[in-house]
């Protein structure tokens, strides 16, 4: 038994892997899987996607629309969501370290991560 959970756990991870760069919520996951392994479960997906995240070895994002969203780039990175087609994009810049420090420094809050979502119009839409 222990080792179809790994291979599941695999093809969840694979699954994440090869949606990278769309950010994908839990239901985008388990529909992209269901295609190929119609026999693994709704909940295995979801219950395999939760322990992922609670291993760092993908990146939970801030929900959109009440959709957790998933990301497949752990390392720190900022996001862009356009507000007329819903496309969320990775921004490459900096991460600003020092808003952690500062969250720490005036309100003494412990901060483990910080997500940063820029909000616009994106270049497609903004050319249509």
């Amino acid at each position: 038994m222990q080792e179809r959970n790994t291979i599941q756990k695999q093809i969840v991870l694979n699954a994440v892997r090869k949606m990278q760069g769309l950010h994908p919520s839990t239901l985008d996951i388990y529909l992209h899987i269901n295609k190929t392994h119609p026999s693994i479960s709704k909940s295995t997906v979801y219950r395999i996607i939760k322990e992922l995240s609670e291993k760092g070895e993908i990146t939970p994002m801030i929900s959109f629309n009440d959709l957790e969203r998933y990301d497949n780039k752990i390392e720190p990175h900022y996001h862009f969501r356009c507000k007329v087609c819903g496309t969320i994009f990775d921004v490459e810049m900096d991460v600003i370290k020092s808003l952690e420090n500062e969250v720490y420094q005036k309100h003494g809050h412990q901060v483990d991560r910080h997500d940063i979502v820029f909000m616009g119009t994106c270049n497609k839409c903004k050319q249509r």
